[in-house]
C-alpha cells in the first residue's frame, strides 16, 4: 500500500492506495495556510495517522507550488501558502512518518497519473482551483523543466488582467481573472452591480406611478355655452 498526498491552497486530501491506483481510504482537512509550513506538515501527517500507516511503504506527495526536480523542496510558491517557498518538504515528512517520500508539483502529479491510465503521449493539463496550475507531457513523459516549472500556465500575461495583482506578486497573470477565488469574486460584484441596477429601474418605476403632473391650464379651460 502507498500513501497519497494531495497539499492544496484550500483542502488536503491523503489516501491509501494500492499498486494498481485503487484509493482504499481517504481523509481531508482544511489547508492552514495562513499559518505557514509547520503547520500543514502537522496536518498532512495528523491525516495519514488516522488513515493508518500499517503495510505502506512509501508516500506520494502533489503540491501547490514549483517542486525541485529531485522531488525534494519547494523550490518557489506564490503566498497562497504562506512561506511555503523553501520548505524541505519530503524531508519533513520521511522524519515524521518513517516512510521515503516523493514530492512533486499538484498538476505534474495529476498528468502522470492521467499518462499512466490513458494512451497519450503528449498532452497539456491545466486545472483550476485556489490558483491555476499546469503541466506539459512529450514522448509520455512529464516536462519539469531545469527549475521544475515547465507547464506553469497560470502566470502567462493575458490582457484581461491588466492592472490586477497576481497571488505571485506580479501583475496581469491569467491567474489574477480566471483561478478559482479570482472568479468568485468576480460573480458577486457582477450579481452586486445588477441588483443596485434592478433596485434603481424599481425605485424610477415607482416615483413614475406616484408622482403627478401639474395640470396645464388649456387642458382645464372651459367653453361657454353657444
Amino acid at each position: 500500500m502507498r500513501l497519497g498526498i494531495d497539499i492544496g491552497g484550500t483542502k488536503i486530501v491523503a489516501g491509501l492506495v494500492t499498486p494498481e491506483g485503487t484509493v482504499r481510504r481517504r481523509a481531508y482537512a482544511p489547508t492552514p495556510a495562513a499559518q505557514g509550513p509547520r503547520a500543514v506538515v502537522r496536518t498532512v501527517v495528523r491525516l495519514a495517522r488516522e488513515l493508518g500507516l500499517d503495510g505502506v511503504t512509501c508516500a506520494g506527495v502533489g503540491t501547490a507550488g514549483v517542486v525541485d526536480p529531485d522531488g525534494r523542496e519547494i523550490a518557489g510558491a506564490t503566498d497562497t501558502i504562506r512561506d511555503w517557498a523553501g520548505t524541505p518538504l519530503a524531508a519533513s515528512l520521511e522524519a515524521e512518518l518513517g516512510l521515503p517520500v516523493r514530492v512533486r508539483n499538484d498538476v505534474h502529479a495529476f498528468l502522470a497519473g492521467e499518462l499512466a491510465r490513458s494512451s497519450w503521449r503528449t498532452a497539456l493539463g491545466v486545472t483550476v482551483g485556489t490558483g491555476i496550475g499546469g503541466a506539459l507531457a512529450l514522448d509520455g513523459d512529464v516536462v519539469t523543466g531545469v527549475r521544475g516549472a515547465a507547464g506553469h500556465v497560470g502566470h502567462v500575461p493575458v490582457a484581461e488582467a491588466a492592472g490586477l495583482a497576481c497571488t505571485c506578486g506580479a501583475y496581469g497573470h491569467v491567474e489574477a481573472v480566471a483561478c478559482g477565488p479570482a472568479m468568485t469574486a468576480a460573480s458577486l460584484a457582477s450579481r452586486s452591480s445588477t441588483a443596485s441596477r434592478k433596485r434603481t429601474r424599481s425605485s424610477g418605476s415607482a416615483e413614475s406611478t406616484t408622482s403627478c403632473s401639474p395640470v396645464s391650464a388649456s387642458s382645464t379651460t372651459i367653453s361657454p355655452a353657444s
